[in-house]
């Protein structure tokens, strides 16, 4: 039954949950001192991962019957009433995993920032300046460099992987109709598509952007001479 404070056991069940989440033991904060010899804690307790300001949040509250129950609060999340200790343990894994696919989530600034500065390095070409053969079977080599370095970095589900052919398929395909200026931004947007779709960490998410920048500007070299 929910009591207003939690003992050993219970603390001990949250501390296992963190390790679990291979999130680090030291990521996370608390709102009460732990650090010293205890056998209970007083709700409310509050565990909050430090990078992100992610937290997940017990208290202790009675319903409408005079019933005692556990006030969870989590961000991100929302508010629940639990009865059993076990459900709050299993509400906390829930978050850990929220938390873990937020912070490998690309920072979208980073790639914003990245996105604009390779536009930027864009040249102005002609509208009518098309890819020739050439420059095809460049493109075509390029994609399947790409494609490689996505496996290994980011080592797709099967579905990513379709995801990944599907969107470099279509940029092959987009050389044979666009300009070559409106394939460079083509180009830019389909990997920022997959960036996000496989939630790349941020080093490898810039990387990826990078080596498209590279290919982008090499193509656009006799351009600049």
């Amino acid at each position: 039954m929910p009591s207003r404070s939690i003992f050993r056991t219970e603390l001990n069940a949250i501390i296992q949950s963190l390790l679990k989440s291979e999130l680090g033991e030291t990521s996370f904060g608390f709102s009460k001192d732990l650090s010293k010899k205890v056998f209970s804690v007083e709700l409310p307790l509050q565990v909050t991962h430090k990078e992100s300001g992610f937290y997940f949040q017990i208290d202790f509250e009675l319903d409408h019957y005079a019933n005692p129950y556990y006030a969870v609060r989590t961000f991100p999340g929302d508010y629940q009433d639990i009865y059993h200790w076990d459900e709050v343990i299993n509400r906390m894994g829930e978050w850990l995993d929220r938390v873990r696919t937020e912070i490998s989530q690309p920072d979208p600034w980073l790639l914003l920032n990245q996105g604009s500065v390779l536009k930027d390095a864009i040249p102005v070409d002609s509208p009518h300046r098309n890819i020739d053969d050439y420059e095809r079977l460049r493109i075509h080599e390029h994609l399947q460099i790409v494609r490689e370095f996505l496996i290994v970095e980011a080592q797709p589900s099967s579905e990513q992987l379709q995801l990944i052919d599907e969107r470099l398929l279509y940029l092959e395909g987009a050389a044979k109709r666009q300009s070559k200026q409106d394939w460079a931004h083509t180009a830019v947007g389909v990997m920022f598509t997959i960036a996000i779709g496989l939630a790349m960490a941020p080093d490898q998410a810039n990387r990826l952007l990078q080596i498209t920048g590279d290919f982008i500007r090499s193509i656009f070299v006799p351009l600049l001479k």
